[in-house]
């Protein structure tokens, strides 16, 4: 339970509140109301000084840290005493955690989808931008950079699972914009999978955000912030983006990398917000085959071709797990495989099952595309299948 404890509007009314120059935290975003039951020791004044530092500002040869608090709006005056804004207990406490259960970030390794084993755990705590900085070091540890020669031209394509610049902004828009009072006690999760990153905030959007403002050329409104102060403090160091620049640099970074775009999604009672990060196609390509080898050499071959048939359901126009996958199922005959997989989607298509379809589709236009120099009557009848198929599919979809 929450050490935070509510503040009397009632008995602050009472005596005069507006009269004697007390904050009424009524008229004030979470983050600037005051903690009543902190203490003015409770702000680690050596992590002010060293926020100050790095931001730049003459305020850190000021030598009495009172007068450093007040000029950063870090504490404010409740009756007879001064303690600690929300704000200032957030970034600069030694463990916010003692007045907000929900200020730390928890990350967790999947090997598969939400019902595969946990590879490894993360918890961080501590004052905000430590927590940020040390998770997004940590995320930047598992990334994988991949540079892959272009036989037609003489660079080279570089390309990462995640782009830092995209993880860096979901990640702290996360601990920006999320909740942080008694009611919100779950962390931010990060959820890392073979074939996305999830992060997940608590609660929702403000009022005024909806599902259309999260698209790449979308305008946002203009909604009050949740944690505004949290939002300064961060842009000044370098880990929030000034205006609304950040939702769009996420897209840029997507594409920039090759990756699918980003997804952002939140329930209508907008209890959470979650952005998803598509892994870059090649890596969850290379990501299954290596797990399908582990899985081959402990004896697990089923295993292995369900790693292999998820990922490729994933990212059916890979032709590595198109490869991989004829040799495990159709003893290298692509072309059969193909037509067993044109005659499946059939089925899907006639149950009215358009996704599955289009996937069963798409995987048999790229086993072809690994035999395309085939000059057999039966490749060029499969094929005639497949495109007999795709514009089944774009007539039904037509009408």
């Amino acid at each position: 339970m929450s050490a935070m404890l509510p503040i009397d509007l009632e008995s602050l009314a009472c005596h005069g509140v507006e009269s004697k120059g007390v904050v009424n935290p009524v008229r004030l975003p979470w983050d600037e109301r005051p903690a009543q039951d902190a203490q003015m020791a409770n702000l680690n004044e050596a992590k002010v000084r060293e926020h100050l530092h790095e931001a730049g500002s003459a305020m850190v040869e000021e030598p009495d840290a009172v007068r450093i608090y007040r000029r950063m709006r870090l504490t404010a005056q409740v009756k007879e005493r001064e303690v600690p804004r929300n704000v200032g207990l957030l970034c600069f406490a030694r463990d916010p955690t003692v007045w907000f259960r929900g200020a730390t970030i928890e990350v967790v390794l999947f090997a598969a989808d939400r019902d595969g084993d946990v590879q490894e755990e993360r918890s961080f705590r501590g004052a905000l931008t430590d927590q940020l900085r040390f998770c997004l070091n940590y995320l930047g540890n598992l990334s994988t950079t991949h540079l892959q020669k272009q036989p037609d031209r003489a660079r080279v394509r570089r390309w990462v699972n995640f782009p830092p610049a995209a993880v860096k902004e979901i990640v702290v828009n996360a601990a920006y914009h999320r909740g942080y009072d008694v009611d919100q006690p779950e962390p931010t999760n990060i959820h890392l999978f073979p074939d996305r990153l999830e992060v997940t905030s608590y609660p929702g959007p403000v009022p005024g955000i909806e599902p259309h403002h999260m698209q790449a050329d979308a305008l946002l409104p203009t909604a009050p912030a949740r944690n505004r102060r949290v939002g300064e403090l961060l842009k000044e160091v370098g880990l929030a983006e000034t205006g609304l620049s950040g939702l769009g640099k996420v897209f840029r970074a997507m594409g920039a990398n090759g990756s699918p775009p980003p997804r952002f999604d939140f329930d209508q009672e907008r209890t959470y917000f979650r952005a998803t990060l598509p892994a870059h196609p090649e890596y969850i390509a290379l990501s299954a085959m290596r797990d399908a080898a582990q899985l081959r050499a402990f004896g697990q071959e089923e295993e292995a071709l369900r790693r292999i048939e998820s990922a490729w359901r994933t990212n059916p126009a890979s032709e590595v797990l198109a490869s991989e996958a004829v040799r495990m199922y159709a003893n290298g005959d692509a072309v059969e495989f193909a037509q067993a997989k044109i005659q499946t989607a059939k089925e899907t298509l006639a149950d009215g099952r358009y996704d599955v379809g289009r996937c069963l589709l798409a995987q048999a236009g790229t086993l072809l595309a690994l035999v395309r120099g085939d000059s057999s009557e039966r490749y060029a009848w499969v094929r005639r299948e497949l495109l007999a198929a795709r514009r089944q599919v774009a007539e039904s979809q037509g009408r």
